[in-house]
């Protein structure tokens, strides 16, 4: 890091000793389910100044079973609740083909600019920072050759056409790399919805991705029991993730486990 600009506020790092406390403590803090030492190389890997790593908004330990919500950033109200395990929406919402969702990061103002920089004003060289916070995650929640496949959530036609590329495919072939877990073309996007950010209120946003998705069949994945990982940027109502894994649970020819990873919840 000592060499390059910090992605997020663009400051040279001139020495490495200003961040390693930093680098230090998150590895600590992230070394659940791998080494302290694997972890630290994953953390002091990412392209930020010592001030913004610090300033990593890093999902917490107390968080919903279901969908990976922090339980620590929420109202009084769902603190109330957080015995139950499941927060409120979750508890909602009936049975799924979604085993459940991780995410690494609060989706706020540390990263609102940095994402909208990589998905709408085309800042490919992003995929490479995001990826790599995907395998922070990865490693953080999951256990080495828990998944067989990785699936980044597709963009429907126009949407493609209108950004020039998928920016969840860049980022999953990064995690591909960084893992060691191919990443499959399973799905295609049916339907044509308006941006999430556009929609008001959690029950048009559910309504609106119903068979948005639907699977490539045979070609694009075996006729075997499989444990795939869907990725997504964010993860707001998990409509999206829930129709992604239900277009996947619709072929009789796969019996899968499908879980979701998000880099913000």
């Amino acid at each position: 890091m000592s060499q390059r600009g910090c992605v997020r506020c663009g400051i040279r790092v001139a020495a490495r000793n200003q961040r390693e406390a930093v680098v230090r403590s998150w590895a600590v803090r992230l070394s659940g389910r791998t080494s302290y030492a694997h972890m630290y190389r994953l953390v002091d890997q990412l392209p930020l100044c010592a001030g913004c790593l610090e300033e990593m908004p890093v999902i917490g330990e107390r968080i919903c079973e279901q969908c990976g919500r922090s339980w620590e950033h929420q109202g009084q109200q769902n603190l109330l609740e957080s015995r139950a395990l499941r927060c409120r929406d979750c508890r909602s919402i009936g049975e799924s083909a979604l085993g459940g969702n991780r995410g690494l990061l609060r989706y706020d103002d540390w990263g609102k600019d940095l994402l909208g920089l990589y998905k709408y004003r085309g800042d490919e060289r992003l995929a490479d920072f995001f990826g790599k916070l995907l395998t922070l995650a990865i490693y953080r929640y999951f256990r080495s050759g828990q998944f067989d496949y990785l699936v980044a959530v597709p963009l429907h036609a126009k949407r493609l056409s209108e950004r020039g590329f998928n920016q969840m495919e860049r980022v999953a072939g990064q995690l591909s790399r960084a893992i060691g877990v191919p990443v499959q073309d399973a799905l295609t996007r049916t339907k044509e919805t308006a941006k999430l950010s556009q929609q008001t209120g959690r029950e048009v946003r559910i309504h609106s991705m119903q068979d948005a998705f639907a699977w490539k069949g045979e070609a694009a994945h075996p006729k075997k029991p499989s444990r795939i990982l869907l990725l997504d940027d964010i993860y707001t109502t998990g409509s999206t993730l829930r129709a992604c894994a239900q277009a996947i649970h619709k072929d009789e020819t796969v019996k899968s486990h499908i879980w979701s990873l998000t880099i913000f919840r």
